[in-house]
This record gives C-alpha cells, structure tokens and sequence, in this order.
C-alpha cells in the first residue's frame, strides 16, 4: 500500500521543477510553461515493497515517456569538472577512475550543505546502506559460500584502498574530517554503486535526481499488480508462467533531447508503483550493488565447476573438450542445470564409443544416453551434496535463525534472547518457545551464531558504534542468512530433480 509523501519532499519538488525535471509528456507542454512534476509519477513511500518510490498519478501506458531529466541536472564526471576549484584539483590527480571522481564530487557537494545548489536533492539521499563494502568480517563469513565471502571481502577492501588513492584529492579540497573518512567516502562509493545510471561517456555512471527514485523491476517477471519485486514471491520451484520479458532497459541518456528519458515498462492503473529495470542480477549481485534480495529472483544461479576430464569415466580418453565460458556453467533458481552444463556433462559422462557417433546429440541438447545421464545426475546430486555440506549450517538452522532474526529485530532483543537462552535458571518452556521448539542441536547451533555475532560487534570500535549501527550490522546479518538460506534451497531443488531422473 503506497503511502504518499508531498509535503515532505516539497523542497526536492520545486527544486527539480527548477532544473527542468517533468513529468507532463512533450505533447503536453505548452510554450513558456515552466516544468511540473506530478502529473505523471507521485512521490511515495511502498512498506512491505521498496521502501520510497514512485506511483502512478495517473493512468499510465506501456511504452510512454514518463519522466525527463535534463543534462544539466544530472551529476557525474561532466559536472564534477564543471566546478572549477574540483577540476583543478582533479587535474593533479589524473590516476583517479570516474567511480572515484564522482565519490569526491558527491562528498564536495555534501560537505557543502545547504550551500550547495544540489541541496534539495542531497538531503534525500539515504543515510545508510547494506551493499557489500560494509559487510564487517563476521557479516561476511554468514554468507557461508566461499564465492560470496570472497565477493564481500573484496568489496571492502576495494573501497579501502580507492579511498586511500583518493585521500590526496580529499585533503587539497579540505572538506574536513567529517567528510574525508572511510566511513564517508563508503557511503559515497555505495551511493554510487546503488544509484547511478547508465551514460556512454562516464564509467561511473550518473546520479539522476528524481530518476533514481524507482525501485527494481527483476527482468522476467510480469508485475500485474501494485507491488514491488521486493514483495512479489511464488512458492518454490514454481515459475507460475511469469512472463519473459526481453528489454532490460526502461530508459536511457537520449542525445537529441539532452535528457534522460524514462518509458513506462508496462501498463499501470494510478496508484501502482512504478518500477524500472537496472539489468539482469543474481541475488548476490543484487546484495553487492544494492543492498537487497529479492524473494523469487527467476535471474538466480548458482555457478558449478565441471569435473576433471575422467571423473565422471574413469580411464575413458575424452579427446579436444568443447571450449566453454565458465558464466554459462550453472544451475538456476528452479535447480535446472544450465544447457551449456548439462550438455558438458554429456559429454564428460558419455562412453568414448558412443561419443563418436552421439556427440551432436550433446550438443543439441539431447541426452547420448539413458546410463550416461543418469552417471551424470548422480554426479551433479553428489555435487550438491558436497556443496551443502561445506556450509556450516543445515537450511533448517537457518530458517529457525531467520525466525528469530525477525522476532528480536534490535540488538537489545537479540543480546536478551541469548542471555535466556544461555541461563540454566529459565524455564525451559520459555527456552522452547525462543526457539520454536527446535531440537537441542539446532539449539546450540543458533546459540553459537549468536554469539559470535554479538562478539563482532562489541569487538568493534565502542567509541563508534551506535545503536543504529549495532541495529545495521543486524540487517546485514539478516541478509546474509536470508541470501544462504536462498542459496541452499536452490541446491536442495537441484538434489530433488536429479534424484527424480
């Protein structure tokens, strides 16, 4: 249900009316109008589907130009060398990439305050943000995969060390500490990483004021009602017939109009939120550049390794392997192997004999035959088996730690819920009831995360950390156990299907 916010964001209104930002189709206009906002889009805020976005003002139509932008509104590495004390502080540092310049450029502008002319639009940014540079340690080693750690890992230390190139820039421009800390300059990179879109000549991207208020439509799913991707689920394994939907982009920088140009995806009745497309994205992806899962993501795969040349036939001499993309080598959210990884595994588990007359087969996509398939399916199920058992929680443990994730939202309640747990002098009905009735091994398995969570966080800089930064770091945890939990259930389908073959 949309919750709609006018006069809160007053400020931010007039001040993009004032940059030419509308919403009226061209049509519409007439000449010496100044530019409004509201005909088309409203401000609003989406509870249980986004958070803040857009809703239709109006009956709206696939295909029709919702919402321009002017150039000159926009801010990346054109207006950043627009500001004549930045560029010639720029132009010492010539090493900096765009995503750099665009952080030291937004960080400028903030540092600013209400000086800045972008004031209105600043103030509206978010405060905060759960992409992957600022999963801590533990946060990241909940993730539990070894690719994820790794990708949550690397986004930190990435960030680290773009700040530390970019340190020099941020002294000669003498923002102040606030300004120039590593906490600051995350904030900015996430800001940049999760807002930005698409321009052919900056790499970073550019932050669209009032574009980038549209929530996430996932590619592949048809949104006939007013919600969200973030509130669209199905049960598992069932696609219900979502829609495939091919274009991926709902607007762009249009050349001849010196605008960004967005386009309604499909048809909305006023009132329903209006979505726009960033790409195609894994949850993972979406947790490292956004922030968010998605509960029913039809984009989601989990990428497998082949086996080595003679794993799935001993001794057999396999001869020149097909050359293939590793990308393409996966099992998507419904647990199917990709075309490219089963039609491998075909060739990997068939005899040599047979390959020699049947190897087309494989690569048409059909099976060489029946006991090499099942050779095959056997080793994938194995596979996945493996891959469940190198994590070092059941799916069970972690859909119980998610219930009392969700149960105790606050730090405070999750520090009290362990200190019940661990009392010897509390009813053990009470004990029961705090943990669903849950056996006494996943007892000590929710009690040991816990703790270690609770660790992290005090083991933190005390004079830094806030309840709302102890509350962050809990989302995050959350998130972490939602997008593993995600993950397992994708490789329990997989064991489902192969042992159904």
């Amino acid at each position: 249900m949309a919750v709609e916010d006018a006069e809160q964001y007053a400020d931010l209104l007039g001040w993009a009316a004032s940059k030419g930002i509308t919403d009226t189709p061209p049509e519409l206009e007439w000449a010496g109008d100044s530019p409004t906002l509201g005909f088309s889009l409203r401000i609003a805020t989406f509870p249980e589907a986004g958070g803040r976005g857009l809703t239709a003002a109006r009956e709206l139509k696939l295909g029709e130009l919702i919402l321009r932008v002017p150039e000159e509104a926009l801010m990346n590495g054109k207006s950043a060398r627009q500001d004549v004390e930045l560029a010639r502080v720029l132009a010492s540092c010539p090493s900096l990439s765009d995503v750099q310049v665009l952080c030291v450029h937004l960080l400028r502008e903030i540092a600013k305050g209400r000086t800045s002319e972008r004031y209105p639009y600043l103030v509206h940014l978010p405060r905060y943000y759960h992409t992957a540079s600022f999963y801590s340690s533990f946060e990241a080693q909940a993730l539990q995969v070894k690719d994820a750690v790794s990708m949550a890992e690397g986004a930190a230390q990435s960030c680290r060390e773009q700040w530390l190139e970019a340190r020099p820039v941020l002294g000669k421009l003498e923002l102040g500490r606030r300004f120039s800390t590593f906490q600051a300059w995350l904030w900015a990179s996430a800001t940049i990483a999760s807002r930005t879109l698409y321009v052919p000549w900056d790499e970073a991207g550019t932050l669209c004021p009032f574009g980038d208020f549209f929530n996430y439509a996932c590619p592949g799913v048809s949104y006939d009602s007013p919600t969200s991707t973030q509130d669209t689920s199905v049960e598992d394994g069932d696609s219900y017939g979502l829609e495939i939907r091919d274009r991926l982009r709902d607007g762009g920088f249009e050349h001849d109009r010196a605008e960004y140009c967005f386009y309604a995806r499909q048809d909305y009745q006023e009132g329903q939120q209006v979505l726009l497309c960033y790409g195609t994205y894994t949850n993972l992806e979406l947790l490292e550049h956004y922030g968010f899962l998605l509960p029913f993501n039809p984009n989601d795969k989990i990428h497998i390794d082949l086996p080595s040349v003679d794993e799935l036939n001993p001794g057999a001499s396999r001869g020149c392997q097909e050359a293939v993309s590793p990308k393409d080598l996966y099992i998507d959210h419904e647990g199917k192997p990709s075309f490219s990884l089963l039609s491998n595994l075909r060739l990997r588990a068939a005899p040599a004999s047979l390959l020699k007359t049947r190897r087309h087969l494989a690569l048409a996509g059909q099976q060489i035959s029946p006991e090499s398939d099942k050779v095959l399916f056997q080793w994938l199920k194995t596979k996945c088996q493996t891959i469940l058992r190198s994590c070092s929680t059941s799916l069970q443990a972690d859909e119980l730690l998610l219930k009392i994730i969700d149960a105790h939202p606050a730090m405070v309640q999750i520090q009290k819920f362990l200190a019940v747990c661990k009392d010897d002098t509390a009813s053990p009905s009470i004990r029961s009831d705090l943990l669903f009735n849950a056996s006494e091994h996943l007892h000590a398995v929710i009690t040991h995360e816990v703790e270690g969570f609770i660790a992290s966080v005090s083991h933190s800089d005390a004079s830094s950390t806030s309840s709302l930064q102890e509350d962050l770091r809990l989302e995050r945890w959350r998130l972490a156990v939602e997008w593993r939990l995600g993950f397992k259930k994708v490789v329990m389908r997989c064991i489902s299907r192969c042992s159904r073959l």
